[in-house]
């Protein structure tokens, strides 16, 4: 079953897209199916006003019905950001409302979200030399601004730089700091990441591995 994973502080709302002939083993659990449940409005409410968590299951062919629905309960915005490697295998973290984070930012008018990421990568740290090499994943976190939810879904880019500069923080941004980290120094720090972002940090390592793998082969 895939799955998707909306994050709102340390309230999760998972959505999980299941094949018809696995609908046995969890109707009977009290699990939300959106083919099934009345009430899945009232839950969406929870998780916004009472930090909730809860699991929506939907079958694959109504996986736009669910996202049309559920961005129905917020304005939308759209980002780019990337998670750089350099030839020392450290890792571009910067810090941003004293949570550690990866460089990101809202894509532009007539922008492809690669573009937008390096261009947000390299505004936000001054580290230059950019190229993707694999997407990694897109993340989904929900804040308040002006009193109304915004869910911002986030295209993260694997990135790598022959840069060893030190990287510059965009004060402007609310960005304080700016590291290059090792991998055991990210883990050593993972708690002080947002929780979509913990998700992620495991995912740049398969990609890293995967990318490894290949050339060996």
């Amino acid at each position: 079953m895939q799955k998707y994973t909306i994050f709102f502080n340390e309230a999760v709302l998972s959505i999980i897209i299941y094949d018809k002939n696995q609908l046995g083993d969890f109707q009977n659990n009290n699990d939300v199916i959106f083919e099934k449940n009345n009430f899945l409005e009232k839950k969406i409410r929870l998780f916004l006003e009472k930090r909730q968590s809860f699991s929506l299951y939907c079958l694959v062919n109504n996986i736009e019905k669910v996202w049309e629905y559920i961005k129905g309960f917020f304005i939308v915005e759209k980002a780019a950001g990337g998670i750089v490697l350099n030839n020392e295998n450290k890792i571009l973290t910067i810090k941003r409302w004293g949570f550690l984070d990866f460089p990101k930012g809202h894509i532009e008018k007539n922008e492809s979200v690669e573009i937008a990421a390096i261009r947000e990568v390299e505004e936000e740290t001054d580290i230059h030399n950019l190229h993707i090499v694999d997407k990694i994943d897109n993340t989904y976190h929900v804040f308040i601004k002006e009193k109304q939810f915004v869910l911002k879904e986030t295209v993260w880019f694997y990135m790598k730089t022959v840069s060893t500069d030190s990287p510059m923080p965009q004060i402007e941004e609310n960005i304080t700091e700016a590291y290059w980290f090792s991998m055991e120094e990210i883990d050593a720090n993972i708690r002080f990441f947002y929780p979509s972002l913990q998700n992620l940090i495991v995912k740049l390592k398969n990609t890293i591995g995967k990318q490894r793998r290949e050339i060996e082969k």
